[in-house]
């Protein structure tokens, strides 16, 4: 393959992660959001949809980010096969070692937060409130109201 071909393969496996990481992305971050608005304590099905929706998108996007990562890490390998190289074909060859970090570190990432949704689906979270929040508590005691538009301090 000419060198030409070469880069355009990896621009294509460049933009196929990008994509690849949007959904599994943007799952997390409602996951998460979701969480801090009281997912844990919704209903148990509500939880075991929640974590079967994770779980599938998540573990497609890191298939999918593994697969194209080793792509273009085989492409870097034979951009670097070439007798003569350009700068942009120099610049790829030295990004390559970072695909790595698309294959292992992301799935990892992925994985810790999934393990904090599976916890929280089945019950197993030590970081779910048993109680009301403090500040509602301060509110109670020291504001009260005798009537609707009257407001005292204690």
């Amino acid at each position: 393959m000419t060198e030409r071909e070469l880069l355009e393969l990896w621009a294509k496996a460049r933009g196929h992660l990008i994509l690849s990481q949007m959904a599994p992305t943007f799952l997390l971050i409602v996951t998460a959001v979701a969480l801090g608005l009281g997912l844990d304590r919704a209903n148990l099905w509500v939880r075991v949809g929640v974590l079967g929706i994770l779980l599938a998108s998540g573990v497609l996007g890191a298939l999918v980010q593994y697969a194209v990562a080793t792509q273009a890490l085989a492409i870097a390998d034979d951009l670097s096969e070439l007798p003569t190289q350009s700068a942009t074909t120099r610049q790829a060859i030295s990004f390559a070692p970072w695909m790595n970090v698309a294959r292992f570190v992301t799935p990892t990432i992925f994985r810790g937060h999934l393990l904090r949704a599976q916890r929280c689906a089945t019950g197993w979270s030590r970081v779910r409130p048993a109680r009301p929040h403090v500040g509602d508590r301060w509110l109670r005691v020291h504001f009260r109201a005798s009537s609707p538009g009257d407001h005292r301090w204690r």
